[in-house]
C-alpha cells in the first residue's frame, strides 16, 4: 500500500515551507503568485491531496463526530439518534450517520465515506 502524499512531501518537493503550502491550499492571498504556481505544479506532480479529517482538527470550529449503524429498527434508531444528537449538540460538532451492513466490506466503505467528510 502507498504511502499518502503528505504537505511536508510537497513542501520539500517546492522548496517552501509547509506554512506555505497550507497557505496556498486554503488559498491566502499573503503567497506571491509565482510561489503559488511551484507549489500548486508540486501538489499536481506528487498527487496529494489534504486530509480532510487533519484540515478539521486545525480549524478551531466544530468538529465532526461520524457514527455507523446497521439496526434498522425504528426503536432503536429513534433512541440512539436522539442520544447522538444530543451528544453533538452539547460539545458543538455536526453529526455524521453512515449505514452499513455488518460485513468487513460495507463497513469499510462506510467509515471511507465518512473519512472523506471530514470524520
Amino acid at each position: 500500500m502507498k504511502k499518502p502524499v503528505r504537505i511536508e512531501d510537497v513542501a520539500a518537493a517546492a522548496g517552501v515551507s509547509p506554512m506555505t503550502v497550507s497557505r496556498v491550499m486554503n488559498k491566502n492571498a499573503r503567497v506571491r503568485e509565482s510561489t503559488r504556481q511551484v507549489v500548486l505544479a508540486a501538489v499536481e506532480r506528487l498527487g496529494y491531496r489534504p486530509n480532510a479529517a487533519a484540515r478539521n482538527l486545525a480549524r478551531a470550529g466544530a468538529g465532526r463526530i461520524g457514527l455507523l449503524y446497521s439496526n434498522p429498527s425504528p426503536g432503536y434508531l429513534s433512541a440512539f439518534l436522539l442520544g447522538a444528537l444530543d451528544g453533538a449538540h452539547q460539545v458543538g460538532a455536526q453529526l455524521l450517520l453512515e449505514k452499513c451492513d455488518v460485513t468487513p466490506d460495507s463497513e469499510r466503505a462506510a467509515l471511507a465515506r465518512l473519512a472523506a467528510g471530514g470524520v
